[in-house]
């Protein structure tokens, strides 16, 4: 009796359709109808795929959500995918939350020049611009694809940069000319040139 008591209590907690309770959570965040469906349809997937495999929120270690996530994230269209990935994570910390899901292991901080500025760049987007997490993870998106298109993966300091430089950029990636847009070498700290955006 008591083993199927205990039976009974590790099921309770995938009864609580989190994946609804989710969907509830980013739409008080003023999210649009069709992004609200992505995210509730991603967090129902992981959800489903935890009831499939008898187990419960608090079992989501970083390699369960990995073994898991992969077929979901498969599962989405090439152009989705990293946004598939960063909704499945905004579900994850959601049921870190709320689910009693372990937390993740905390990684060193990054404190190369890029990352401190990217820290700082986001902090700004939520802080005084008062963006949403959706919002914030298209522009660091675009930052990061900014500056590798930029300056490579290395980064300090920054060669002199003028509006073109953004303004091509932008256009290249809002149009899909990035290969017409591409121009002088760019002579690197150290006297190393690498292929850059027209400054």
């Amino acid at each position: 009796m008591k083993t199927q008591l205990s039976c009974a209590n590790r099921s309770l907690p995938n009864r609580i359709n989190h994946a609804d309770h989710f969907a509830e959570v980013i739409e008080s965040e003023g999210y649009s109808k069709g992004s609200i469906d992505k995210y509730w349809s991603n967090a129902q997937a992981l959800r489903e795929a935890l009831v499939s495999a008898k187990l419960t929120p608090s079992d989501l270690t970083d390699e369960l959500m990995n073994q898991l996530a992969r077929p979901i994230v498969d599962a989405a269209s090439a152009k989705d995918k990293k946004h598939c990935l960063y909704r499945l994570n905004r579900f994850r910390d959601y049921l870190i939350e709320n689910a009693s899901a372990p937390a993740r292991p905390i990684p060193p901080l990054d404190m190369s020049p890029r990352a401190v500025l990217k820290r700082e760049y986001e902090t700004y987007l939520r802080v005084q611009r008062g963006l949403s997490g959706d919002t914030i993870y298209h522009c660091l998106q675009f930052y990061d694809q900014f500056l590798t298109a930029k300056f490579g993966t290395g980064l300090f300091p920054f060669p002199p940069m003028g509006g073109p430089s953004c303004s091509d950029f932008w256009n290249a990636h809002a149009f899909g000319t990035a290969e017409q847009v591409r121009a002088k070498p760019v002579l690197r700290p150290g006297g190393a040139v690498t292929t850059g955006w027209r400054a």
